[in-house]
């Protein structure tokens, strides 16, 4: 068995006024993601927790390894969406984690 998925947990505030720019970078940034290994997991949009005027979105995401995660921070093609990004998404966090048992699960 190879070594385990890099795990992160990416928090997105987004301007409302700005979804449209968000759906669009999210769809090209997805795809370069899959082209170097990654996937987006779950993407969950929280209720009640963002700003006036804003949302936020919560993504699990997951890559081979390290040197996976770091050719997709620096892929010419994501790097070209730097404007698009910038006027849709106001703050990016990110947690690294790893995969352990659901509590309670049978199989």
């Amino acid at each position: 068995m190879g070594s385990p998925r890099l795990i992160l947990v990416v928090t997105l505030e987004v301007r409302n006024e700005a979804a449209a720019d968000f759906d669009r970078f999210e769809t090209q940034a997805a795809a370069i993601l899959s082209k170097r290994g990654g996937r987006i997991e779950r993407v969950i949009r929280l209720e009640g927790s963002a700003a006036p005027g804003s949302f936020c979105e919560v993504h699990l995401v997951s890559f081979p390894d390290e040197a996976a995660f770091n050719a997709y921070r620096s892929d010419p093609e994501l790097l070209a969406l730097k404007n698009l990004r910038e006027r849709a998404i106001l703050s990016t966090g990110i947690v690294r984690g790893q995969d352990v048992p659901i509590y309670g699960a049978t199989d």
